[in-house]
C-alpha cells in the first residue's frame, strides 16, 4: 500500500473509502472474477455511514441546545448539557476534513432552503393553537446556558 493511501486511511477514512471505490471501478472494470460494482458500493457505504453518524450527532447537539434555550424544565438542564458534551466529543472523534466540507455544504443548502420557506411556515404557524414558532436563534459555537 502506498504511503499516501495509508496516510489518507488514518487521517480521513471517508475520503479513503471514496478513493478506494473509484480505484476499484477504474482498475478492475471488466474483470469478472470479482463483483467490482457491489464491492465498490460497499466501500463507499462505509464512508457514508461515518458521514451519517456525524450528521446525526450534529442534529442531536442542535436539538439539545434548543431544549436548553426553550424548555422551562430546570431538572433536565444538567443532563442536556452532559449529552451535548458527549455528542460534541463523538463529532470530534468521527469528523474528517472531507466530512466537515460535506456537512458545511449541506448545512448552507439547508439554511438557504429554510429561509426560502420561512414565510409559508410563519403563515401556517399563526393558525395553530400554540401561537407559532419561537423566535429565530442563531446557532453559534457558544454553549447554551453556560455563558461561554
Amino acid at each position: 500500500m502506498s504511503s499516501k493511501v495509508a496516510i489518507l486511511y488514518d487521517e480521513d477514512f471517508h475520503a479513503w473509502t471514496q478513493e478506494q471505490a473509484k480505484a476499484l471501478r477504474t482498475h478492475f472494470r471488466g474483470d469478472n472474477r470479482i463483483d467490482v460494482e457491489h464491492l465498490a458500493e460497499e466501500i463507499e457505504d462505509l464512508g457514508k455511514s461515518e458521514l451519517h453518524a456525524v450528521e446525526s450527532y450534529i442534529e442531536n447537539v442542535i436539538e439539545y441546545l434548543l431544549k436548553l434555550d426553550y424548555s422551562g424544565w430546570a431538572e433536565a438542564r444538567n443532563h442536556w448539557r452532559a449529552e451535548i458534551d458527549a455528542f460534541r466529543g463523538s463529532i470530534e472523534r468521527k469528523i474528517t476534513p472531507q466530512i466537515r466540507q460535506q456537512v458545511e455544504r449541506s448545512s448552507k443548502r439547508s439554511i438557504a432552503a429554510l429561509g426560502a420557506r420561512q414565510p409559508a411556515r410563519c403563515t401556517s404557524a399563526s393558525r395553530t393553537s400554540s401561537g407559532g414558532f419561537p423566535r429565530p436563534v442563531p446557532i453559534t459555537g457558544r454553549r447554551s446556558g453556560t455563558g461561554t
